[in-house]
């Protein structure tokens, strides 16, 4: 069979019987629509091109019955009889299929596989078939069981008791229809903004909420690049590290400042995603936003009230202690020094008392107010409790500068404090301590303030200062508190352990993390490491908070196992302390087994200075931890500038590179060159190398052109308890385990 060359294959011809009224011929062909048509037009029906499909379809031709139409169906009957009726009606049915098939076939054979689900809708399909002989051209909807139909009713071209039916099966299409019905309902009902964009990020689509949230309406934004409006907060690099995220792993979420059309800024929360086409290329970025200036509002309003007084508004003592950590470092930086002043009121309970609590807040807040006056703007006033207040002056260039700032804080509260009700005369005792010359160290530098301002109170009357290295020897009683606290703080369960995590550069998937140790004092506020552990060591703690943190570490790690999250290790930092141990790795397997983790997902840290303090006992650390299946990573790496020589034979895991050095990326050729090559030693010697102190993009984009696998530090998360932890891992992307 060839018709016109269009038919591409025929597969099967065989004729089944022959009667006098009806040729039955069963043929199967692919057929291009064009081909249909053909055979349609002028030769079948006069069926209009709309009905086929337009692609290639396969044609099944069953059944061409020309039988005149004798009997018209008025009255409803039993289906029976109207199937009978209906089968002897001069038609010809073709039934397009969700699946592009056409079929040619008998109405009667049509219906009869469905006769009790269809026989509804005889009556009407009769009138219509009558309708249709008598010359009309129309469309109905019929639904047959579980289908629907689009039925074209046409009259034949030379004859006229031949009617063509034309079933489309459009099932799937209406339910495609509802189900876009219903998307576009949520597009334009949803709480968040919605913005779609091309695969060259222009946007060609938003929602109502979007116009809502922002002014701008979809004409006004139609054509212009994912992004907009920008808020002049986020710079270029911002959004290119977004776009670099969103081609690598498909989607990003994060905050980001924005603009209305008014001009307001606000700060909206949101997640974009890429729609990829079938070979990988993307096709659409799919964003969606909400407003979340009101929570953002919130939020700072409630750090606000973790860090400041709520009586004055000053700073109080966590975020007083805070900024004196900070001067440090700026004053190290800048080999410059700060002071500190303690300042007590004179005779305060004397006033509470007789004039009542009320009269002594709004002094308090007078005071504060007078005290921020003295003071520069770049100077911090903090109040940490009572009538106790301080100050922290910065780049105080002389001892003469000191004392001048020391002499304006006293003579402040020489004029009468004018209360609501009252005539208030009020004096302070002052304390200063100066950074370095008095202590290099925060709470050396805030107990020398805090004795001296007792010194002025017992020693030179109210109304007077101390400055406490210059007038006095620093005595041994500065730190008794600091250091019987410290001796309380185990049994007071104080101490608490902190998780950083550990990702993998290039994707962000978070691997593991560090179990950091910190001290909560209820007055001196979180305290770190370096302030607390030397004087621990000093005074014999050392071993029993070691032995603590491991026991807690390898809980916890056991216990998220437990829970299917698949953290990979956990690391914990040790001391000389468990190198002059020989019991160490028994203590280390006792507590595995106790725990029931896998010395697998334990790795102990210890610094490079500590191992090559005697060489031969850290080989034998390393190796004693080895033999029970623990593994051992050098901490603080590259601090010495020793030759890296000693690693030769040293079975170590990972080495951690310290975070001054990426501090001096930026510094010059030699910082970059000693990075790279501690990276190139870590892949000759085949063990991880870890960044730490990794805080800004740029520095992630060299370590990962350098080589480097893993980081840590505030771009991927903050030390935080173990919950937190949890909630970011379970946010993180997955480890890719190709």
């Amino acid at each position: 069979m060839d018709i016109t060359g269009k038919i591409v294959e025929i597969h099967e011809g065989r004729r089944i019987s022959q009667q006098l009224t009806k040729q039955i011929g069963i043929t199967l062909a692919f057929f291009m629509a064009a081909v249909l048509l053909f055979l349609v037009n002028g030769h079948l029906v006069n069926l209009p091109v709309w009905v086929f499909p337009w692609a290639l379809v396969a044609v099944w031709v069953l059944s061409v019955i020309s039988i005149p139409f004798y009997q018209r169906v008025d009255e409803p009957v039993e289906s029976s009889s109207l199937l009978g009726a209906l089968a002897r009606a001069s038609t010809l049915v073709c039934l397009v299929s969700p699946d592009q098939f056409v079929r040619f076939r008998s109405h009667g054979e049509l219906l009869e596989q469905a006769l009790d689900e269809c026989a509804v809708a005889l009556p009407d399909l009769l009138g219509d078939i009558d309708r249709a002989r008598q010359g009309g051209s129309f469309m109905s909807f019929y639904a047959l069981g579980d289908r629907t139909y689009r039925v074209h009713f046409q009259p034949a071209v030379r004859s006229t008791d031949t009617v063509t039916i034309v079933f489309v099966d459009v099932t799937q299409e209406q339910e495609r229809n509802a189900e876009l019905e219903l998307s576009t309902e949520i597009f334009n009902n949803t709480s968040d903004a919605i913005i779609v964009a091309d695969e060259h990020r222009h946007i060609y689509s938003v929602n109502a909420e979007f116009t809502a949230i922002t002014g701008f309406t979809a004409d006004e934004v139609r054509g212009r690049k994912l992004g907009f409006p920008k808020s002049p907060d986020h710079r270029f690099r911002f959004y290119r590290e977004i776009f670099s995220r969103l081609r690598e792993q498909g989607s990003w979420q994060g905050d980001v400042w924005s603009k209305r059309k008014n001009g307001e800024v606000f700060s909206g929360r949101m997640k974009v995603a890429v729609h990829r086409s079938l070979n990988g290329k993307i096709k659409d970025y799919v964003a969606f936003f909400s407003d979340i200036t009101e929570l953002r509002q919130s939020e700072e309003e409630l750090r606000y009230l973790a860090n400041h007084d709520t009586l004055t508004g000053l700073p109080n003592r966590r975020l007083f202690f805070d900024r004196v950590d900070q001067a440090i470092k700026r004053a190290r930086r800048s080999d410059g020094q700060f002071a500190v002043y303690f300042i007590d009121l004179d005779s305060f309970k004397a006033i509470n008392d007789e004039l009542g609590h009320p009269v002594g807040d709004e002094l308090l807040k007078m005071v504060a107010d007078r005290l921020s006056k003295v003071v520069r703007e770049s100077d911090t006033v903090a109040r940490l409790a009572g009538d106790e207040f301080t100050i922290v002056a910065e780049q105080v260039d002389s001892l003469e500068e000191v004392k001048s700032i020391a002499e304006k804080i006293v003579k402040c509260f020489d004029p009468v404090f004018q209360l609501s009700e009252h005539e208030v005369y009020a004096s302070a005792s002052v304390g200063v301590g100066i950074y370095p010359t008095d202590a290099d160290d925060m709470m050396g530098i805030v107990k020398g303030a805090d004795t001296a301002m007792y010194k002025a109170k017992m020693e030179k009357g109210r109304g007077s200062y101390f400055l406490f290295g210059s007038e006095a020897e620093p005595e041994k009683g500065v730190d008794d508190f600091f250091v019987a606290e410290l001796h309380q703080a185990m049994k007071r369960d104080q101490m608490e352990l902190l998780f950083q995590p550990q990702v993998i550069l290039h994707s962000g998937a978070i691997v593991g993390c560090e179990a950091l140790l910190r001290w909560r004092h209820q007055q001196l506020g979180q305290v770190m490491p370096h302030q607390f552990m030397p004087i621990a060591d000093a005074e014999g703690l050392l071993p029993e908070m070691e032995q603590w943190v491991l026991e807690k570490v390898c809980s916890q790690m056991a216990a998220w196992l437990r829970k299917k999250i698949p953290v990979q290790f956990v690391t914990l930092n040790v001391s000389h302390h468990q190198l002059d141990n020989p019991e160490f790795a028994v203590t280390v397997a006792k507590v595995l087994g106790a725990t029931g983790l896998s010395p697998t997902h334990l790795i102990v840290e210890v610094s490079e200075v500590t191992l090559l303090q005697d060489k031969k006992r850290g080989l034998r650390f390393v190796q004693a931890l080895r033999e029970i299946g623990v593994s051992v990573t050098i901490d603080d790496f590259g601090v010495t500038r020793s030759e890296f020589g000693y690693l030769k034979g040293l079975p170590v895991s990972g080495l951690k590179i310290d975070n001054q050095h990426l501090q001096n990326i930026k510094q010059g050729q030699q910082g970059d060159t000693l990075i790279r090559a501690m990276i190139g030693l870590g892949e000759i010697l085949d063990i991880d190398v870890v960044a730490v102190g990794v805080e800004r993009g740029m520095q992630e984009y060299y370590l990962q052109a350098a080589g480097c696998r893993l980081g840590q530090g505030y771009l991927y998360g903050k030390p935080m308890i173990a919950e937190s932890f949890e909630r970011l891992f379970n946010r993180a992307p997955e480890v890719d385990l190709v």
